[in-house]
């Protein structure tokens, strides 16, 4: 059986067609566990409506994040596997089929991870597929270098992210001392103990535009990982120092457009500047005014459907 948890807070407008993403997979042996994280929505209402003894709902009295409602979620998943699937994405209908594919092909793998496509408000979407070689597309097999693949844009979300409830005896959950991007603390220390089986089926949508998405918010006073102590432990792994200094590269440029210059520096006096790119120093080092501009020229590409990166 796979676990499915849901981490539930003010999704009312699109939690149902997230259900309904999850009731419609050709795979039906699966149970639904949906953290409503003090939700001031009506979401949890229209949870409430569906009924289907497969739900189990729990529900904490305030808010306390995200880490904390998957890891609620985790410790009472009855399933051998559990899904990931944030409460405004959607699976393809075979979603949950692959992974269990993923789960006997791949027999050496904990981890399981497929492609994904990103939407945008007005229906514009960018398929990860397009970056992939036409000889790999719709391929499976086991990930032999997470942290080479993901620098860039990363091969898995949090929504195409499965994992087997057993990778828990070696390592811990999600750190709920983290309040933003705890995502890539969880990769990087599952991606480092296990081996990932991945398919490049784009089969989730992911909403990438929406109002109060974690990503749009400042980052001002938010925990984020300490990067620094995975290369202290690692420092022979090369890939895995690119990695995190492309993660320090992106919370820099996320620093930047914020206008938090403290942070910024934080970022770029931890940072291995050599091991950037030309485009990426540039914008690094870019007055703010014209890397207002150029920002703002590329949200307007995206509403067009083009996507022009800064990595």
């Amino acid at each position: 059986m796979i676990s499915v948890v849901i981490p539930l807070y003010n999704k009312e407008q699109y939690v149902l067609e997230t259900l309904q993403s999850v009731f419609d997979q050709t795979y039906q042996d699966f149970e639904v566990i949906i953290v409503d994280d003090g939700s001031i929505d009506n979401g949890l209402q229209l949870v409430k409506s569906i009924k289907d003894p497969r739900i189990h709902i729990i529900k904490h009295l305030e808010n306390k994040g995200l880490s904390v409602a998957r890891n609620t979620g985790i410790r009472v998943a009855k399933g051998e596997i559990i899904s990931l699937i944030d409460a405004d994405d959607i699976w393809k209908p075979i979603y949950l089929e692959e992974v269990v594919k993923l789960s006997k092909d791949f027999p050496k793998a904990s981890l399981f991870g497929t492609s994904y496509r990103e939407v945008y408000s007005n229906h514009n979407v960018r398929d990860f597929n397009v970056l992939i070689s036409t000889k790999l597309k719709n391929r499976q097999f086991y990930v032999t270098d997470f942290f080479e693949s993901s620098r860039g844009m990363p091969i898995i979300c949090p929504s195409s992210f499965s994992f087997k409830k057993s990778i828990f005896k070696t390592i811990e959950p999600f750190d709920e001392s983290i309040d933003f991007a705890e995502d890539v603390d969880f990769y990087i220390r599952s991606n480092l103990a296990f081996k990932m089986a991945y398919s490049y089926k784009a089969l989730v949508n992911v909403k990438m535009d929406i109002q109060g998405q974690m990503t749009s918010q400042p980052l001002g006073m938010k925990q984020l990982p300490d990067l620094n102590s995975y290369g202290k432990e690692n420092y022979n792994n090369h890939s895995l120092l690119k990695y995190l200094n492309f993660k320090r590269y992106m919370f820099a440029m996320k620093y930047k457009w914020d206008g938090n210059k403290k942070g910024m520096k934080f970022m770029l006096d931890s940072m291995n500047r050599s091991h950037l790119t030309i485009k990426q120093r540039i914008l690094i080092s870019m007055p703010f005014p014209l890397f207002w501009l150029i920002r703002s020229f590329k949200l307007k590409l995206l509403r067009m459907g083009i996507r022009w990166s800064t990595y």
